[in-house]
């Protein structure tokens, strides 16, 4: 899966703002479940747009990527888990 870097970048680059300070305080599931639905959001903003146009070639890529996203901050909150629960037994 993407770095959580990669995925603030992606973030980034589609919204055009910087999300760091704002969830710097959250685990690295918490920030790729946020940034996840701020992608999501503005891809489907950006379909609603051309929809009149008929080009809805964006939302499968939304789809995508927040599936992507989701799975990752999955992945990533159950390693946090298991780290937390060796760390505890040790």
């Amino acid at each position: 899966g993407a770095t959580l870097e990669e995925v603030y970048s992606a973030a980034s680059s589609i919204t055009g703002e910087d999300y760091r300070k704002q969830y710097s305080h959250l685990n690295g599931g918490m920030q790729r479940m946020n940034l996840g639905n701020r992608i999501r959001k503005a891809v489907n903003a950006k379909n609603e747009e051309k929809a009149g146009s008929g080009d809805k070639a964006l939302k499968p890529i939304a789809v995508a990527i927040a599936k992507r996203v989701a799975a990752d901050a999955k992945a990533k909150a159950a390693e946090d888990k298991a780290k937390a629960a060796a760390k505890k037994a040790a």
